[in-house]
């Protein structure tokens, strides 16, 4: 059995882990030469690293590029992230990889989702948001980056951030999104960061506050992160 077959094989018999790993095999489809580690939550911290999240003048959170996730875990130690390097106990689909499939993708990050898993949590609400393998459906991107997020996900409370200041799925509210930049930017979430210095440089949710601005801007861009 070779470790995709094992990963499944995990999966199948109810491995959360598994499952959102196996997921997001499925989401990163055919030639993705895959090293997911089994606490997906490192892998998205170190793309993360890659300045991958996403913050624009509209407040928007976490863009996810599945097919990238192998590379930019795999180049994370030369960047001195303080990701683990990869190890013997991952997937490692030799450059094969399966079909690309959201729609296997999301029956995956469901089950996961369903017993609780925060990070299938998160990828099932970033599907129902860009609409990967599900229609899109803010309402249900929401409810699942909200599940994640009282977890303490610190990728999902970026991106129900980003759907309070936006009206994605709920009613606009500046001093909801705030909340949420603001329990992910203190867990060092650089677009949290970003998005949050942007609620204080606008006076959005927040008493305007350049200096405030500035110092969540600075933390963000001393992550690398070009947008800050």
């Amino acid at each position: 059995m070779d470790e995709l077959e094992q990963l499944r094989h995990s999966a199948e018999q109810g491995d959360v882990a598994a499952q959102c790993n196996l997921g997001v095999c499925y989401a990163g489809g055919k030639g993705v030469e895959a090293e997911l580690t089994q606490t997906v939550k490192r892998l998205r911290h170190a793309a993360a690293q890659g300045n991958r999240n996403v913050c624009r003048a509209n407040g928007e959170g976490v863009e996810w590029d599945f097919v990238q996730t192998a590379q930019w875990y795999r180049q994370a130690p030369e960047r001195g992230s303080d990701a683990a390097p990869c190890n013997p106990d991952v997937c490692v689909t030799n450059g094969e990889g399966v079909e690309r499939d959201f729609a296997q993708a999301v029956q995956w990050f469901r089950q996961a989702a369903g017993q609780d898993y925060a990070a299938a949590q998160f990828y099932l609400g970033l599907c129902y948001e860009k609409g990967r393998g599900v229609e899109q459906d803010f309402t249900q991107a929401v409810k699942w980056y909200r599940q994640a997020a009282e977890q303490g996900d610190a990728d999902a409370q970026c991106n129900l951030g980003a759907c309070y200041i936006n009206g994605w799925g709920v009613e606009r509210d500046f001093a909801q999104a705030v909340q949420w930049f603001r329990q992910a930017a203190e867990q060092g979430q650089a677009a949290a960061q970003c998005n949050l210095g942007l609620c204080y440089d606008n006076g959005w949710g927040v008493e305007q506050d350049l200096a405030q601005a500035v110092n969540w801007y600075r933390q963000a861009a001393g992550q690398g992160y070009a947008d800050a």
